[in-house]
């Protein structure tokens, strides 16, 4: 292994998914995208929504059960707003 590999903050794995993603992205209708339900938001990859770009998006809450917040009316509202927010997708 080489020396600048070892202090690389972006691993090579990284980088071959992210390639595999880009040329398979053309073989799929739409992407599904597993985040926290607790930090829906803050829980997406960016690099991953910027290369999925305009492609139809399914958004799977994972961790509903865990958290005060998660399964209750106010966290109802935050994906109706999620929606709302980003209503192409």
């Amino acid at each position: 292994m080489r020396l600048w590999q070892l202090f690389n903050g972006f691993p090579g794995h990284m980088s071959k998914a992210r390639r595999q993603v880009q040329e398979n992205l053309k073989f799929v209708d739409f992407v599904t995208v597993l985040v926290d339900a607790r930090l829906p938001l803050s829980s997406q990859n960016p690099m991953l929504t910027k290369i999925v770009g305009d492609k139809p998006k399914l958004m799977i809450l994972n961790k509903v059960d865990l958290g005060r917040s998660c399964g209750n009316k106010k966290n109802g509202r935050t994906i109706l707003s999620l929606k709302a927010s980003n209503p192409s997708h």
